[in-house]
């Protein structure tokens, strides 16, 4: 005889073939996402930042035993006193932002120095004897020191020199850091371009400003360079003999 199929049966092996029903992904999702961003951040500190360093080389004058001017940068007399200040700022930002990072000069950073050239690219120097070396001066609280010395580009062992730091030096984002004064006097009127010389001042490639602000990401870094101007007067005419008596 044929086998009785009871419909208990039936619903029952209808209920064994349907597939179960798939969970939502969505609230999975939604779960994992704060997950996902825990693993960036630990990948990735800090957020992206451009690195620049801005070097300003500032001049002041005074006649000896005088305050140091820095408008008489525009018109030194034969004799003034001469400072050449290495200063610095970051320029420093995070990206989208207007908001400033700052970073340190790391040990050894050396700058390249030339202090009479004929253009701002300091493509060409001056006759040399223009500026008579004196001496340097470390800023407050930096450890530094000059030496004269001719270097690739700059070829006049009397103008041309390395300023080198020897600790860490902090340069931050809202104030000038200077790391050294160097001190001559103005000794030779240049006629090309009627007593106009212009000094430079570059971060050497081998140690370059380091950014360390805690909203970037480590280890950028950045070179710099700055010039300025300043104008030696022609020195005054001699006085006419007097006139012989007729």
């Amino acid at each position: 005889m044929p086998e009785t199929v009871r419909s208990g049966d039936v619903r029952r092996s209808a209920h064994s073939l349907r597939r179960p029903t798939p969970r939502p992904l969505l609230p999975r999702l939604v779960l994992l996402l704060p997950l996902l961003a825990i693993h960036r951040a630990d990948a990735q500190e800090g957020g992206v930042c451009a690195a620049s360093l801005n070097v300003k080389p500032e001049i002041c004058a005074n006649a000896p035993g005088e305050e140091c001017d820095a408008m008489n940068a525009n018109l030194i007399t034969l004799g003034d006193d001469v400072q050449v200040s290495i200063c610095l700022t970051s320029s420093s930002t995070l990206v989208g932002t207007n908001i400033g990072v700052g970073g340190v000069l790391q040990t050894g950073t050396r700058f390249e120095v030339a202090l009479t050239c004929k253009d701002g690219s300091c493509s060409a120097m001056h006759e040399s004897g223009i500026l008579e070396y004196l001496g340097f001066e470390p800023a407050a609280g930096v450890s530094s020191n000059f030496l004269l010395q001719t270097y690739p580009g700059c070829t006049d062992g009397q103008a041309c020199g390395y300023l080198t730091v020897s600790q860490e030096v902090e340069v931050t984002e809202d104030s000038t850091r200077c790391v050294g004064t160097i001190k001559a006097r103005a000794a030779r009127f240049t006629t090309t371009n009627n007593g106009l010389f212009y000094v430079r001042a570059a971060t050497a490639p081998e140690t370059p400003f380091l950014i360390t602000d805690e909203l970037c990401i480590p280890g950028l870094t950045a070179s710099g360079a700055g010039t300025t101007t300043a104008l030696i007067a022609p020195p005054s005419p001699m006085p006419l003999p007097p006139s012989p008596p007729s």
